[in-house]
């Protein structure tokens, strides 16, 4: 079907059974306002709109029965114009491949409320989460994008849809984000580093850090012929692999008194989780990791 201007199915239509405009091209707008749509089968449709374009879609105020689905699979508007109280119930709304420009100002624009409706779909698909990105970010709302990139990854990672050995990387990657938040790969630096002085403090006053080079030096007492142990530089110089401050040159645990050897097995964690959160910080940053 072609229509140059306007199909109205609003105010008080009503409709038993499946409407189909399937493939139609509206050159206006498809108005389902105050509509009504109910399919007595089980699981059975109400509208499917595939493969229809559109200048313009308002659903507002329409009535769909709990049981009755829409589709909206590969259809193509302009403007979409819908609220919260007219989608179809969960696992009854089909979005998979139907794009959009915009949101109209009296749709819902916040990314929570977006995502209820995306997972309304009844399996996760990437295209409805990639298509709402694409709109936030055209109208210069990256915050919001980031919000369902982010959301798109966690779905997936739900979804069954992952492989065994991508699923412990997947987990990571969400540390960051999945590479919209490398801030959080230094904060969590941070917090290591903060723990680890605090160890390194107290290792210091139990003797349980030894010299490498001089057996008469103490970790409790500094003198000018060897280099003073410093808790706080020593746990930046561990946890952090571009960095040598040479503290871990001039003093290591002393795993003979049992303070030490649990001291070691703290420096050797921190040593790998610095190594892994540096590397999650690096390919945040540089794009490495996939971001929607």
């Amino acid at each position: 079907m072609q229509v140059t201007g306007s199909v109205f199915l609003r105010e008080g239509f009503e409709a038993t059974g499946t409407v189909r405009l399937h493939g139609a091209t509206i050159g206006g707008t498809l108005d389902c306002t105050g509509g009504t749509f109910t399919n007595p089968n089980m699981e059975g449709f109400g509208l499917r709109l595939d493969q229809m374009t559109a200048g313009s879609l308002v659903w507002a105020n329409v009535t769909v029965h709990s049981t009755t689905s829409i589709s909206f699979r590969h259809a193509a508007v302009g403007v979409l114009a819908d609220d919260q109280n007219s989608w179809p119930a969960q696992g009854h709304l089909l979005l998979d491949g139907f794009t959009y420009t915009r949101l109209h100002e009296t749709a819902p624009q916040d990314p929570p409320t977006r995502l209820k409706w995306i997972r309304r779909n009844p399996n996760y698909q990437p295209q409805p989460y990639e298509q709402l990105i694409r709109v936030y970010r055209a109208a210069a709302q990256d915050r919001e994008a980031r919000h369902i990139a982010i959301a798109k990854q966690k779905a997936r990672r739900t979804s069954g849809k992952l492989q065994p050995w991508q699923k412990p990387f997947h987990w990571l990657f969400g540390g960051v984000g999945y590479g919209h938040k490398p801030y959080r790969a230094i904060w969590a630096l941070l917090a290591v580093i903060l723990i680890g002085s605090a160890i390194y403090t107290t290792a210091q006053h139990a003797d349980a850090l030894a010299p490498t080079r001089n057996d008469t030096a103490t970790a409790n007492q500094c003198t000018s012929a060897y280099p003073c142990l410093q808790p706080l530089i020593y746990s930046i110089d561990v946890t952090l692999p571009i960095i040598n401050f040479e503290q871990r040159t001039y003093w290591l645990p002393d795993t003979s008194t049992n303070h030490g050897t649990w001291v070691q097995y703290w420096m050797w964690a921190s040593i790998l989780v610095g190594w892994a959160l540096s590397t999650l910080f690096v390919a945040a940053i540089t794009g490495l990791i996939k971001r929607d």
